[in-house]
């Protein structure tokens, strides 16, 4: 069976995320046409998100896809095909994940394989976990196009944390990255993956009802599928402070949003708010309003402090990981 999925006009979060829906019940469908031609507007993490289902249904689901409605002289075509969208969905068309050099305003898609980095730390000397490091401070300092330590290691921090959570707990072996840094001196980073899920991943040490329920939790500081264990030494220990601190952080500064199965969990300075989703995996979404001229870096440190108290007040004495600490 053949059909034909036109992608929404605009590549933002919310309507990716309802054409993931769609393509995601495309059962039975052993060939899908991917009609590009209402594009008008595509961000970076609208068009992660899209590319990590089409990956996931040509490696998984042996589905065949084909390309309609490509204009080159259209600005988001252009756009999407210069920052390895098309390469990403399987279309030998425009550069490859992480092909373009980047600006001073934007992260191409690029693909992070676990099997790389291997060979990475056998060769190279160093731990994944080091080089997990090395290339979110290479992202950070493209992506924030600063000289600024103050600037570019928040970001880092983020980046590394997001990487670490996908090779940790997700079972995928690679995840795919995106940014961009606007005019109004917003910075945004997503990651996702197509790898097991929240609930899956957590459901190996808690209850779990549901995706909303798994999002709720993941971001409470102390939750990991593993027991974190208060005597281990291991400065990259898993200690489940990762997404608790980065969901805050977005919280505080600007957006968060984590989707996972069916459901989209959303945190803003405004509150927080659920939704339905589509995403096979989980796919991450931070957006700092203002990195300049707010310290960050204590910010972050607050926030797990704030967290380990948390759970002191609860009688556990789980602490965050000297690795989560470290900015």
């Amino acid at each position: 069976m053949n059909t034909t999925l036109q992608l929404p006009p605009s590549l933002d979060e919310k309507r990716s995320l309802q054409f993931c829906s769609k393509l995601n019940q495309s059962d039975g469908a052993v060939e899908i046409e991917l009609d590009v031609s209402p594009v008008r507007w595509a961000f970076p993490f609208g068009s992660l998100i899209i590319a990590s289902q089409v990956r996931r249904l040509r490696k998984h689901a042996n589905v065949q896809f084909a390309l309609k409605g490509f204009e080159a002289t259209k600005p988001a075509h252009s756009y999407l095909s210069h920052i390895g969208f098309f390469r990403l969905l399987g279309f030998e068309l425009g550069n490859a994940p992480g092909e373009a050099p980047g600006g001073d305003s934007y992260l191409p898609l690029t693909v992070l394989d676990k099997d790389s980095l291997f060979i990475d730390e056998i060769f190279g000397g160093d731990s994944m976990h080091k080089a997990i490091q090395k290339k979110a401070e290479e992202f950070a300092k493209l992506l924030t196009h600063s000289n600024k330590l103050s600037v570019i290691r928040p970001v880092s921090y983020c980046i590394r944390e997001l990487v670490r959570n996908v090779f940790e707990h997700s079972g995928c072996i690679e995840c795919i990255l995106g940014g961009q840094r606007y005019q109004d001196g917003r910075v945004l980073v997503g990651i996702v993956d197509y790898g097991r899920g929240l609930r899956e991943s957590l459901s190996e040490r808690y209850d779990v009802p549901s995706d909303i329920e798994a999002l709720k939790m993941a971001i409470r500081p102390g939750i990991s599928r593993s027991v974190p264990d208060p005597e281990d030494d291991n400065p990259w220990a898993n200690s489940g402070f990762g997404l608790y601190t980065l969901a805050n952080l977005g919280r505080r500064t600007g957006y968060f949003s984590i989707t996972s199965g069916q459901s989209i969990l959303a945190l803003s300075p405004g509150g927080a708010a659920c939704d339905s989703a589509s995403h096979n995996g989980t796919a991450i979404n931070i957006i700092f309003k203002k990195l300049h001229g707010t310290n960050l870096e204590d910010l972050i440190q607050q926030i797990i402090s704030e967290g380990e108290l948390q759970l002191e007040k609860s009688g556990q004495k789980v602490r965050a990981s000297k690795s989560t600490k470290i900015i």
